[in-house]
Parts: structure tokens; C-alpha cells; sequence
């Protein structure tokens, strides 16, 4: 069964791993890269999906028609994208938010994911080629 989820969404951006005093300036691409990424989330995950759908539909034209371009802090676009979503569900469980240090944790683990992942694929006698197909190692292979 489907739940309502919460989404969160870290903006492109201000990952380099040091505290910051501001946050960083929101370009117009990262504004479209967080439009539809929160739109495609709603519309796999979110439990109505008539309502996801609405949802989806509102931030894509509001970022359309200018709506967001004067928003240039990540805080406050969180906000006012929050703010958009729930005006059509009424879901306060619904939210957007700006989080960077959620982002640099998960890039971390992604690359220890990827380097584990190598090596089990060495241990257990499989690469894969640049073209993504698998094949056997030969120094791997039995005798």
C-alpha cells in the first residue's frame, strides 16, 4: 500500500562539505532540476494520484510562467514550492525542503556503495565493460 510521502529535495549546489553562513544563490537550472525531480516524485510516489498529478502540473507551469524566478534563496524557494503543493492537497506532511548536508551525506555513502560494489564484482570474478555489458575475468575464472 502506497503511503503519502514527504518529500525532500536538496538543492544542486553548496555541496563542497563547509558550513555556510548564507546559503547559496539559486540559478534558474537548478529551479527546473528541483521542479522536476519534486513533480516526478509526486507522480510515482504520492498516494493520490489524481492530486499528484495537480500538484505536478501546478509547479511545472508556475516555473513556466516566471513565477519562482525572482526566488533566489533555496530556503525560501523550499517554502514557496511547499506552500504551492499543499494549496492543491492540503497535505501537511507534504514539504520541500532545503537541506545540503542531507546531500553530501548520501553522495558519501553513494561512493562507498559504488567502491564496495567493485569489489565484490573483483572478488567474485565479474567486471563490467565500459559498454555495461558483464563479462568474466580471466584471472578469476577457474583453472
Amino acid at each position: 500500500m502506497k503511503t503519502a510521502c514527504a518529500i525532500l529535495l536538496v538543492f544542486v549546489g553548496a555541496l563542497d562539505g563547509t558550513a555556510l553562513a548564507q546559503p547559496p544563490v539559486l540559478e534558474a537550472t537548478e529551479k527546473k532540476q528541483v521542479v522536476e525531480a519534486a513533480a516526478s516524485a509526486l507522480e510515482k510516489q504520492y498516494v493520490f494520484a489524481d492530486v499528484a498529478a495537480k500538484m505536478a502540473a501546478l509547479i511545472r507551469q508556475n516555473l513556466e510562467k516566471g513565477q519562482y524566478q525572482a526566488i533566489n534563496s533555496p530556503p525560501e524557494f523550499a517554502e514557496r514550492l511547499t506552500d504551492d503543493l499543499r494549496s492543491i492537497s492540503r497535505d501537511r506532511h507534504l514539504r520541500v525542503m532545503y537541506a545540503p548536508e542531507r546531500i553530501r551525506s548520501r553522495r558519501t555513502l553513494t561512493r562507498r556503495q559504488a567502491q564496495a560494489e567493485q569489489v565484490r564484482k573483483r572478488m567474485t570474478g565479474w567486471a563490467t565493460t565500459r559498454s555495461g555489458k558483464s563479462k568474466s575475468c580471466p584471472a578469476t575464472s577457474g583453472t
